[in-house]
């Protein structure tokens, strides 16, 4: 048992996503390192928490994790970090039962970067298609300015 609790301690530190394990009440009962850089809180400063507070929906997620099992959806939602700033996320809860008790772990990804890189494609996309569309620059103008 000493053994795997070391492995899953070796998987949380290296993880680039943020793993927590949270309570039926939604307190944090553990959280990677990885989760300081998403939300700028310290470990110890989340544990303990309520899950709501870096993610104010979460309860919405744990109803639906609860409602469809293991099809649970991998959703998008938003993160707040302790500056107050907005973070895009990409959340995964899974469920079980410990002492007849439900307990959530969920990997938690920042989609930040993903989500940047996902606008610009799409703009390009539209400037590629407005000048292919076009038989002129001067007629693709109007097209690339609304």
């Amino acid at each position: 048992m000493e053994e795997l609790k070391d492995r899953y301690e070796i998987i949380e530190e290296a993880a680039t996503d943020a793993i927590v394990t949270v309570d039926e009440q939604g307190r944090i009962l553990s959280v990677s390192r990885a989760a300081e850089r998403i939300f700028g809180y310290k470990v110890p400063e989340m544990v303990g928490k309520g899950m709501d507070q870096i993610i104010p929906s979460y309860k919405q997620y744990v109803d639906e994790t609860r409602r469809r099992g293991k099809s649970a959806p991998v959703v998008e939602v938003t993160g707040i970090h302790k500056s107050g700033k907005q973070v895009q996320l990409e959340l995964s809860l899974g469920e079980y039962k410990k002492n007849n008790k439900h307990v959530y772990t969920g990997i938690i990804r920042d989609i930040a970067s993903r989500k940047h890189t996902d606008r610009r494609l799409a703009a390009q996309f539209a400037v590629t298609r407005a000048l292919a569309e076009s038989s002129s620059l001067s007629e693709a103008t109007p097209k690339l300015l609304q």
